[in-house]
């Protein structure tokens, strides 16, 4: 029997594929500036992490820095 604990329990590439895809969406309908605000911590989020197996500690700072292609992020 597999022991559950081990199961891999978030996607974060799936994550950050949904996640930019609304992101765009929410640009495309907006005009001139977009605030987004990010909560928790965008780096080294082990909390999240230990919490949802599978999730990469650096993942929104990784959705950030996609981000960055295509705008002005201050």
């Amino acid at each position: 029997m597999k022991n559950s604990s081990s199961a891999i329990a978030f996607d974060t590439d799936t994550y950050l594929k949904l996640q930019s895809k609304e992101i765009q969406r929410v640009v495309g309908k907006s005009s001139g500036r977009l605030y987004i605000e990010f909560g928790g911590k965008l780096i080294q989020d082990r909390h999240s992490a230990r919490v949802l197996p599978g999730y990469r500690e650096d993942s929104k700072f990784e959705l950030i820095k996609n981000m960055c292609i295509e705008a002005e992020i201050i």
